[in-house]
């Protein structure tokens, strides 16, 4: 193989390499309500048992 056709091979296998950052095997989601005023959100004012 000659040298140029070698470099390319290699630029495409770095191109498609990829990287896990973080792996969770459960999780849960949650329909977030609108804020009913300029205060923050707090975790215990939402329905906790309507999630998506």
């Amino acid at each position: 193989m000659a040298a140029g056709m070698e470099s390319v091979a290699v630029d495409d296998q770095e191109s498609n390499a990829e990287l896990v950052l973080f792996q969770v095997k459960e999780c849960y989601v949650y329909m977030i309500p609108p804020r009913k005023s300029a205060a923050s959100y707090k975790a215990d004012e939402w329905d906790i048992n309507k999630w998506a």
